[in-house]
């Protein structure tokens, strides 16, 4: 707002609960003082405080990432070394007998 308008509303010396009407450009305009000086918006807003108790933070674990593909780990490859002594041959078994 201009200076010389503030001046201007200044000297008016209104009191609250009275209006001045002035006529801009066909416009009626309003001038009331307010009863109490304006707050601003900020000023008017509370923080909030937490009504919980959260714990302190203990331990933990930190997890470091890495962008990029993800790492599979190598196919798990079974021979007949791995099979307990005896059972290839069942299954061997088992299959001839299912085809017949």
């Amino acid at each position: 707002m201009s200076t010389q308008l503030v001046e201007a509303i200044r000297q008016l010396n209104l009191k609250p609960g009275q209006t001045y009407t002035v006529e801009v450009d066909g416009r009626a305009i309003d001038i009331t003082p307010a009863a109490s000086p304006r707050r601003e918006l900020y000023e008017v807003q509370e923080m909030l405080v937490p009504w919980f108790d959260s714990p302190d933070p203990s331990g933990g674990v930190t997890i470091t990432l890495t962008v990029g593909p993800p790492e599979r780990p190598a196919p798990y490859r079974l021979d007949e070394n791995d099979l307990a002594p005896g059972t290839l041959e069942e299954v061997r078994n088992d299959l001839r007998t299912d085809d017949a």
